[in-house]
């Protein structure tokens, strides 16, 4: 945020020509210097630390195309959450967690922004995954997934020359349906 110095310099008229300081608009002799803006100044290079680790958390420039926007969605969750859970624990580690100006102005610093501008951004993740309705698509995929391997089985032994009786199939079907959480899991 580092740059020329946006105040208008009284002997020319033109824009000063200074360098103004690290995270402020303005030089030391139009008022960066002031207590208020140091904070200010402090509080915008934290909110742009914060933006970033954010950025770094969230961005993948390796990312293959999105080929199950469902699991994206879900991915995307999971990696909101963290992100969240990381700024908050930041943001109790606070003193306090908003700043006070000369002036006894409050201002709520940047980490608890950023941590705030996450949370709203996982509710409507969730809400959408709400929405989706992809923990039903998901139980049904998983659903299909079962009934593909139950069918396999059956035709490996019929093929095998073991007679299919009902007792069997119920066999089949017990222990397909304890195992589901593995069978699914290995044919994903």
């Amino acid at each position: 945020m580092t740059g020329q110095c946006t105040s208008k310099a009284k002997s020319t008229g033109g824009q000063c020509g200074r360098k103004a300081l690290r995270g402020q608009r303005v030089c030391q002799y139009h008022g960066g210097k002031a207590p208020q803006a140091l904070r200010a100044a402090e509080r915008r290079m934290a909110e742009e630390r914060a933006g970033r680790a954010v950025a770094r958390l969230m961005h993948d420039r390796e990312a293959a195309p999105v080929s199950d926007p469902f699991d994206a969605l879900l991915r995307l969750a999971g990696r909101l959450e963290a992100a969240a859970d990381l700024v908050g624990g930041r943001v109790n580690a606070l003193g306090s967690v908003r700043t006070t100006d000369a002036k006894h102005a409050e201002q709520v610093r940047g980490e608890v922004q950023v941590w705030m501008a996450l949370n709203e951004q996982l509710r409507k993740a969730l809400a959408e995954i709400v929405r989706l309705d992809i923990a039903g698509r998901q139980v049904a995929l998983n659903e299909q997934q079962a009934t593909v391997v139950e069918r396999v089985i059956v035709a490996v032994l019929t093929k095998a020359g073991v007679p299919l009786d009902e007792r069997v199939r119920g066999i089949v079907y017990r222990e397909l349906t304890a195992a589901r959480p593995r069978v699914i899991e290995a044919v994903s």
